[in-house]
């Protein structure tokens, strides 16, 4: 698991940590309590701790380990943005974001989040690996035309159509929290390789027909 590099001793008390007035404390309390499998402790040190340095990027970033390392991916990708939002160079959030797109099988948005890794790592072999393919997955198209997949559970869907289930709910994500572009790239990677995708189509459809104001 990453760990947040950051010189200062971690303390044992939140209130110490907080009352002392330097954020770098609460950030490493709370990635102890997280390697150590405390996640509970972790996200409250965490949350405590970004109400009074909101801008701090690595309490960020260790509340995004501690929902990744929960299995919370949409979380953890929401919260690896906000790192993105206070430190937009830094490397493991990038990183991150290209392995969750990746792993959704949003190929084209994880080669983009990739190829930014490579300008600060030319070094990194994974991302220069993947940031090169463009893998064509094969699925097969939903077993309903009128079935969408806020009317079923992950579970229902066959193991073929799990990529594609899981993508567009990223999608919806993103454009829940405002990101119309984010979530245009999203649709626009399915379609690469399944250009009459009904439910890609759907969305994208519906992305468009949003007022301009909307997109990001």
């Amino acid at each position: 698991m990453p760990r947040i590099r950051i010189s200062r001793p971690a303390e044992t008390d939140l209130t110490t940590v907080l009352t002392e007035g330097l954020p770098d404390t609460f950030a490493q309390l709370a990635d102890v309590h997280r390697l150590e499998g405390r996640f509970d402790d972790a996200e409250t040190v965490c949350r405590e701790g970004l109400k009074r340095f909101p801008d701090y990027g690595s309490g960020h970033m260790v509340l995004a380990l501690v929902y990744q390392d929960r299995g919370e991916i949409e979380k953890a990708l929401m919260g690896f943005h906000s790192v993105l939002k206070c430190e937009p160079g830094n490397l493991l959030a990038l990183k991150s974001i290209a392995d969750i797109h990746w792993e959704a099988e949003a190929y084209s948005l994880a080669r983009s989040y990739y190829r930014q890794v490579l300008q600060r790592d030319r070094y990194c072999v994974e991302a220069a690996e993947r940031a090169r393919r463009n893998p064509k997955v094969e699925r097969s198209q939903p077993a309903a035309e009128d079935q969408t997949e806020e009317t079923v559970s992950r579970s229902d869907i066959p193991e073929s159509e799990r990529g594609v289930f899981d993508t567009l709910t990223l999608a919806k994500l993103y454009m829940k929290q405002g990101h119309a572009k984010l979530a245009r790239e999203i649709c626009s990677s399915i379609l690469e390789t399944e250009p009459q995708h009904e439910l890609a189509l759907s969305f994208l459809n519906e992305i468009n027909s949003k007022p301009e104001s909307t997109h990001r």
